[in-house]
């Protein structure tokens, strides 16, 4: 038995009550993973639209294909104004042979990635890994940068833009293990109202665009906008992995510190960042070691992002690139 049929076995779903509540269908080219999604509400269908844009009118090979239900509060309300609701359940399903069988349910943070669930189910998770992290690339070298929440992984990748970086990704690296390269997920970026006061410049890019507000799971309010609004032709598609960043917010720092990263102390790092499931651990732990590997250059970056020298950072990003 497959590792999704085993995950799935004992989570059989009871979809006769919502089936006909499911009119709107997005259908999304995942590298290659068909995925189709069933909404209740054309609002859902509108906002993921400009969610994974980028993945809408893509032409990968089909490899594979799934089809899953995004429902909330028993398909009486939206998914996508439901998600800062505690209170409010919230399910996805995956309709595997037939059958529809529930893939994760929850009220505040989901258990799976659920936003990109094609990331832990066969044929993806065989060479493919994910982490909650942004990254750029420059002469087909990328940069991954990691970090926890409101540490500066999102201010730090628009100014490296700024300066002539491309965008892979924002909030999700998606790593393909196979062929080396960590591949673009290009999703709206969001900023904290906090990070626009502390950098002007960024604010300013704002001037005029069409922007999404909303409420983070950590009850931050950000601004969302598609990266192109901000800097047309910023995405590249694909780059080998180089050099990692690690931040580590230090409140009312002033000077950067770098500290070098071992290989054995990479893996847990990268591991606390991944996007595990209880599907592939052992894809999981291959693809993570591939790249704990491939990277040359990896350092943590102790700072406060919002009084930090803007210039020292990408100066030290260009350095590790030998730009």
């Amino acid at each position: 038995m497959s590792s999704i049929d085993t995950y799935l076995s004992n989570k059989v779903s009871n979809p006769e009550l919502i089936n006909c509540l499911l009119k709107y269908k997005l259908q999304l080219n995942f590298y290659g993973f068909l995925l189709y999604i069933n909404f209740t509400h054309i609002e859902d269908i509108i906002h993921y639209t400009y969610y994974f844009n980028y993945f809408i009118n893509k032409f990968y090979y089909i490899k594979s294909k799934l089809e899953t239900n995004w429902i909330a509060d028993s398909g009486r309300q939206a998914f996508t104004k439901t998600l800062e609701n505690t209170q409010c359940f919230k399910e996805i399903q995956v309709i595997n042979n037939n059958y529809t069988f529930l893939y994760d349910r929850f009220s505040c943070q989901p258990s799976q990635p659920s936003l990109i669930p094609a990331l832990h189910l066969s044929p993806f998770c065989d060479h493919h890994i994910g982490f909650h992290g942004a990254a750029v690339a420059r002469n087909q070298k990328s940069i991954l940068i990691f970090g926890k929440n409101n540490s500066g992984k999102s201010t730090y990748s628009i100014n490296l833009i700024l300066n002539g970086y491309k965008l892979l990704s924002d909030d999700t690296i998606i790593y393909d293990a196979c062929n080396n390269q960590v591949l673009a997920f290009p999703r709206p970026i969001g900023l904290r109202e906090g990070t626009l006061k502390a950098h002007p410049k960024i604010k300013n890019l704002l001037h005029d665009k069409q922007l999404i507000r909303y409420k983070a799971v950590d009850s931050t309010q950000h601004l969302m906008i598609y990266p192109e609004e901000l800097f047309p032709s910023c995405i590249v598609d694909y780059a080998e992995p180089y050099a990692a960043f690690f931040l580590n917010h230090v409140s009312s720092k002033q000077e950067v510190t770098l500290n070098e990263v071992d290989k054995s102390s990479l893996n847990k790092l990268l591991r606390h960042f991944s996007y595990y499931s209880e599907l592939n651990p052992k894809e999981h732990s291959q693809n993570l070691q591939t790249l704990v590997e491939k990277l040359l250059k990896v350092y943590i970056i102790s700072l406060d992002i919002k009084l930090t020298d803007i210039d020292y950072l990408i100066e030290i990003a260009d350095r590790f690139l030998k730009i």
